[in-house]
């Protein structure tokens, strides 16, 4: 009988709990997610292993894409944008979160 009711009240904690998480996850679901967006020729920054980089944006990607065998994922809701650093014209491929426009 002891051992019955232990699982019956983890049972009914586990229940509340399993509640609670749903709730958790449907209330961040409803929270409206602020977007950056960029266009071509915008000046934007953004962390790398080296430090702060800046670069210009010479591409908007809004569909998957394929570079040197990975593919980034991309779509109209979730752009990806090319950037050409301004220092090494090296090019980099990032979301708009992780970006920040540079104002001149």
């Amino acid at each position: 009988m002891l051992l019955q009711t232990n699982f019956s009240t983890y049972d009914q904690r586990a229940r509340k709990l399993a509640k609670f998480c749903n709730e958790v996850s449907s209330a961040a679901s409803d929270t409206v997610s602020v977007t950056k967006s960029f266009k071509v020729d915008d000046r934007v920054s953004w962390n790398s292993e080296a430090g702060r980089v800046s670069g210009t944006i010479i591409r908007v990607h809004t569909r998957n894409f394929d570079v040197e065998g990975y593919t980034h994922h991309a779509s109209m809701n979730a752009p990806q944008y090319e950037i050409k650093s301004a220092k090494t014209d090296h090019i980099a491929f990032h979301k708009g979160s992780a970006l920040n426009k540079l104002h001149d």
